[in-house]
Parts: C-alpha cells; sequence; structure tokens
C-alpha cells in the first residue's frame, strides 16, 4: 500500500470540446473539471494534495504541485502529503511518527513542569506579599477587650499593669489582630515572651 507518482510524460491535461479540462493517463480520462474548478485544484495542487478518480478498486489518483499520483483508495489528502514528504518504506514512516511523538510529548511535559514551576513561585510571590503587607496595628476593639478582660492587670503575671500589648499567637507566626490573640501584658512580661508560643513560656517575668 504506497504512493507511487506517475511520470510526467505519461499523463496531459486538454481541454474538451464541452468547455471542461481533462486528465489523461495513457490516453485514458481519468478526471475532468470544469474551468473553476480546474484552477481551484491547480491552486490546491500548490498546497496539499487533489483526490481525483479511480484508477482501479483499490487505488485512486491524486495531483500534488502539478504532479501525478497514485495511491490506496480511501487515502485522505495529509496521508498523500505524509508520503511525499517523507518517503520510504512503512516501517521508516512509522519510526518518524513515533519519535514526532515522543517529541511531542517531552516539549508538552516540559511545559507542563514549567507551569508547575511558575505556579510554585507565584504563590511564594503572593504569600510573601501578604505577609509584607500585613499590619501589626492592634484595632481599638481589641484593647478594649484585653483591658476588660483582666481589670487592666497583666494577662501574664497578673501582678503589674497592663503598659503594652502582645499577640498571644506571635504575629511573626500568624497570629491575628483580634480581640481572642491580644492579651494585655507588662512591659518586662511581654519582653520576655517575645515571639513565643503560649505553649513555649510559663507566662512569668
Amino acid at each position: 500500500m504506497t504512493l507511487r507518482k506517475i511520470s510526467s510524460t505519461m499523463w496531459e491535461w486538454a481541454n474538451s470540446s464541452r468547455g471542461t479540462i481533462l486528465i489523461l493517463h495513457r490516453g485514458r480520462i481519468i478526471s475532468e473539471f470544469t474551468m473553476k474548478e480546474w484552477l481551484l485544484a491547480a491552486r490546491l495542487s500548490g498546497g496539499e494534495p487533489h483526490m481525483l478518480g479511480q484508477k482501479s478498486q483499490a487505488r485512486q489518483y491524486c495531483l500534488y504541485r502539478n504532479t501525478l499520483y497514485t495511491c490506496p483508495t480511501g487515502w485522505r489528502p495529509n496521508e498523500v502529503l505524509e508520503r511525499i514528504s517523507f518517503p520510504g518504506n512503512e516501517d521508516d514512516l512509522q519510526r518518524i511518527k513515533r519519535m514526532m511523538n515522543e517529541s511531542h510529548d517531552r516539549i508538552m511535559n516540559s511545559a507542563a513542569e514549567f507551569q508547575r514551576h511558575a505556579d510554585k513561585n507565584m504563590q511564594k510571590t503572593i504569600d510573601r506579599l501578604i505577609a509584607k503587607n500585613r499590619s501589626r496595628y492592634i484595632p481599638n476593639r481589641s484593647i478594649i477587650a484585653a483591658v476588660k478582660r483582666t481589670n487592666g492587670i497583666c494577662a501574664y503575671c497578673r501582678e503589674r499593669p497592663i503598659d503594652c500589648f502582645d499577640h498571644m499567637i506571635p504575629f511573626s507566626k500568624g497570629g491575628s489582630n483580634e480581640p481572642h490573640n491580644i492579651a494585655g501584658s507588662c512591659t518586662p512580661c511581654n519582653l520576655k515572651k517575645l515571639a513565643k508560643m503560649p505553649g513555649d513560656w510559663d507566662g512569668r517575668a
């Protein structure tokens, strides 16, 4: 099942008495076109194969770049073009197709890997900007709640009066400015606690 080129000396085209264009192979008419169809076929023959009539039950004609070929019946233009572009036996063509598919897969895998890295880097950038733009400003509602909760006394030592405020879960570790995370503190306890988590400190300066 191969593509066969017909020698230019064995086929020709001619004008018929009806004003149509005839394609002849060894003197036998194999296709007939109106002038409009012939101009279209001639144009297409420079771009992709143009399928013509049957040569036999098993083979058909096709025209490509003003060259006449025969190919198995049922072949599509792209199949003809593959054989013209990659001459050789069926094994050669399959090997070329396999190499092209493997190359395509490698390119797609590389593109997917690049996208994964790009997405990961984008997420890191987003996280960094969010962290950078978080504010340590403690809203008034959180201050009021912290003072009322311990009646103005340090929430850690329970002895000295409040003179500053502390994030129980440290701000640097994701702690919020909401009332449940803000404690009134004295300066010694605040300096002692620093960025420790509540479970990592005994609560006294």
